[in-house]
């Protein structure tokens, strides 16, 4: 017999109490685990802050002895250059300054050649090829004869020579009392004409060859030839320049009439043997060629190239050189100052401050290289040789040094151990400098050639 059973309260309630424990239980576990992953991550993280800081305590014990050093050379450095100063109060302000600037090179020359080295390999061959082409174009327009006439021999027969000479030479002395040239009659050769001016040269030629033409040598014919000769030379020189100007240039609204006669001397007018007045024309046309492949004014350009010699038409008559004369006509005739400048600075007495200046200064040196056409005088060229090879030697780490090509190139021996890679770009720039101090590039630009010398 199946009896029904029903929960009392006190049953109902120890249920419910074993129910509630059970659950405390678990939510005390999950609380048990939970706490425990967090004190885990905790302790992790701590260990982390802890390497954290270590590293930071390395790193800033290593900065601080970094700049333990720095300080400590720092005061070395200091303590040096306050001996160098201390050395310097004794020195004289010029060698302090020379101090100075051997510091500055020596801590920028490498950097100072590397930029050097990259700026050449960038450009050098552009510029090449473009400064080629416009030299090149340029030059093609004054393939012409320019050398001048020179030649003073006159021949003349043994008859003409005893009347030329006169009773105890008394002709020969009034003949060069009258021109100012000296004469010289032998026998068997020709009678020769010389004279430092070059129009009074000239105009002893002509008198001396009228004089041929007469029956008869006098006094009286002497001095009415020398006058004759004179009047149409001087008449010729205007035409000279008026043809030049006017013709051949197409200059005749920027040349003012008066510098006419100036313009026909230089025709008569010679420097290395060149025509002073065929070289004026050339740097005209070369210089107006550049100028129109530059995109400038032709015309101030042919103006600058053409009366930057224009003193040498009576520097020889004047107690001054040709830039000064030249100077003095610009100034008499009121040249514009552009071409006043280029008359001054062409050969580096002042620096040109304009386009056109330095473009008359480059056919100058076109014009005046060319082959054949200027023939120095050989010790001069010998003195100039030995200048060059003096001042490369006086460079340290310059073993030798040697002059070629009628002293258009040195080549420059050096120690390798002495001047490296880095200052050889340093070296040419300072050679360059001194050949142009001391004058020795003339028109011509000097190239060097560097060779190492690997055993010292």
């Amino acid at each position: 017999m199946i009896e029904n059973y029903s929960l009392s309260n006190v049953d109902f309630i120890l249920i419910s109490v074993c129910l509630l424990f059970f659950i405390l239980t678990i939510v005390f576990f999950i609380l048990f685990l939970y706490n425990k992953t967090k004190k885990k991550k905790y302790i992790k993280n701590t260990i982390e802050l802890k390497n954290e800081l270590i590293f930071q305590k390395d790193n800033l014990e290593q900065t601080i002895n970094k700049y333990k050093n720095l300080n400590e050379n720092l005061k070395n450095e200091i303590e040096k250059y306050l001996d160098k100063v201390s050395n310097i109060a004794e020195l004289s302000v010029q060698d302090a300054k020379e101090i100075l600037i051997e510091d500055i090179e020596e801590l920028y020359e490498q950097e100072l050649s590397k930029k050097i080295r990259y700026l050449k390999e960038q450009n050098h061959e552009k510029i090449n090829e473009i400064s080629s082409n416009i030299l090149i174009d340029s030059m093609e327009k004054i393939l012409q004869n320019v050398i001048a006439k020179t030649s003073s021999n006159i021949h003349v027969d043994e008859e003409m020579k005893g009347k030329l000479v006169g009773k105890n030479g008394s002709m020969i002395n009034l003949f060069e009392k009258v021109t100012g040239a000296n004469i010289r009659v032998e026998k068997d050769t020709d009678v020769v004409i010389s004279c430092f001016n070059p129009l009074k040269r000239e105009i002893a030629i002509r008198t001396l060859k009228g004089l041929l033409l007469q029956s008869w040598i006098n006094q009286d014919n002497v001095y009415k030839v020398y006058k004759s000769e004179c009047k149409k030379i001087n008449s010729e020189m205007i035409q000279i320049g008026k043809k030049t100007v006017e013709e051949t240039l197409k200059l005749k609204n920027d040349i003012p009439e008066g510098l006419y006669y100036y313009i026909g001397r230089l025709y008569y007018r010679t420097s290395f043997s060149q025509s002073a007045l065929t070289h004026s024309i050339e740097c005209a046309i070369v210089s107006s060629s550049i100028a129109e492949k530059l995109g400038l004014d032709s015309t101030k350009a042919k103006l600058c190239g053409f009366l930057h010699d224009i003193g040498k038409s009576v520097d020889y008559e004047e107690d001054r050189n040709h830039v000064e004369s030249g100077l003095k006509l610009a100034e008499k005739f009121d040249l514009p100052n552009y071409v006043i400048n280029t008359i001054h600075s062409h050969h580096g007495d002042i620096k040109a401050d304009n386009t056109y200046a330095v473009i008359a200064k480059i056919a100058d040196t076109i014009s005046a290289s060319r082959p054949g056409i200027r023939k120095s005088d050989t010790k001069e060229h010998f003195e100039r040789v030995e200048s060059i090879e003096k001042i490369c030697k006086s460079f340290k780490g310059v073993n030798n040094a040697y002059v070629i090509k009628s002293g258009r190139v040195v080549k420059v021996i050096i120690d390798a151990k002495i001047i490296n890679n880095d200052k050889i770009s340093i070296l040419e720039k300072r050679l360059l400098s001194k050949f142009e101090e001391n004058k020795l590039t003339l028109n011509v630009p000097i190239k060097i050639i560097i060779i190492r010398d690997r055993n010292g």
